[in-house]
């Protein structure tokens, strides 16, 4: 039995899903520059780069971050350790927007699929959810004649 379908909104690693039929590769393309560690980082007026099995960090992502236990790198906006941190992720058409509370971390275009069920993921560590919300992009105004 295969997974569900799964595409990631938290993460700027690419996952696959899966249809009924195949193996369906995640396609989206991301502004990016190469940072001082020459890992690729999202910065918005980057160069468009398509992802797709490939990874990208956010524009202040620490490039001395280790990947430790409760470790943080020193431009982190995660709330501090006990406290909840607010995760927004506004999908819009084939326009995705990452935000940590209220910081853009990431942003991604012509996201391929672009619908389909919503997976909650951490990186290798423990997470909880206090709070799950989906709410309808409003419509921009109608103009009037």
């Amino acid at each position: 039995m295969r997974p569900p379908a799964e595409l990631s909104t938290t993460s700027s690693s690419v996952v696959f899903t899966w249809n009924s039929a195949a193996l369906v590769p995640v396609t989206l393309t991301v502004e990016t520059v190469a940072g001082p560690d020459k890992r690729p980082r999202w910065k918005k007026g980057g160069t468009p780069t398509v992802y797709s099995g490939k990874q990208f960090w956010w524009s202040n992502h620490d490039p001395d971050f280790k990947e430790l236990l409760d470790t943080r790198g020193k431009n982190d906006v995660e709330s501090p350790l006990g406290e909840w941190t607010r995760v927004e992720c506004v999908c819009e058409e084939k326009r995705l927007a990452v935000f940590i509370n209220g910081v853009q971390v990431n942003e991604a275009t012509d996201v391929f699929p672009s619908s389909g069920r919503i997976l909650l993921q951490c990186e290798g560590f423990e997470i909880f959810f206090r709070k799950f919300e989906l709410h309808p992009l409003r419509k921009p105004e109608e103009k009037k004649p």
